[in-house]
C-alpha cells in the first residue's frame, strides 16, 4: 500500500486529525497528508524530528521509545518511531481519541515498516 494511502486511512481514523507525516531520519518529509499548510506541517514534522533525536540521546535504549505524545494547549501530537530511523507524527486537536491514538499509530506503523 502506497505511503499516502497509509496516512490517509490514518487521518480517516482518528477523529480530530488535522495532519499526519511521514518522516526521514534527517528530517526530510517523505509524504504528509492533513489540513495544514505545506511548509509549516513541513516545519512541524522536523521539530518533532529534533525532539526524538533528543530523547532517544537521554534514554540508555532509544528502542525503548514506543510512542512520544506531548499534549499542548490547542492540540495534541503523537510521534512513532519506525525502522531505520523513521517516524510518523500525527497531529490532532486536543482531547479528541487520545486512547484510540496509539492503536491506530501502531496499525499505521506496521503497515509503513512493511513498505520500507
Amino acid at each position: 500500500m502506497p505511503y499516502k494511502d497509509i496516512l490517509k486511512e490514518l487521518l480517516d481514523k482518528v477523529e480530530g486529525a488535522v495532519g499526519v507525516g511521514f518522516v526521514a531520519s534527517d528530517g526530510e518529509t517523505v509524504q504528509l497528508e492533513g489540513q495544514l499548510e505545506d511548509f509549516v506541517h513541513r516545519l512541524h514534522l522536523a521539530y518533532q524530528g529534533i525532539l526524538l533525536q533528543t530523547l532517544s540521546r537521554i534514554h540508555e535504549n532509544p528502542r525503548n521509545l514506543q510512542v512520544v505524545l506531548s499534549i499542548h494547549q490547542n492540540y495534541a501530537v503523537a510521534i512513532k518511531p519506525l525502522s531505520d530511523g523513521y517516524f510518523l507524527v500525527l497531529t490532532l486537536k486536543k482531547g479528541k481519541n487520545l486512547h484510540l491514538i496509539v492503536r491506530y499509530l501502531e496499525q499505521a506503523a506496521e503497515e509503513l515498516n512493511r513498505e520500507l
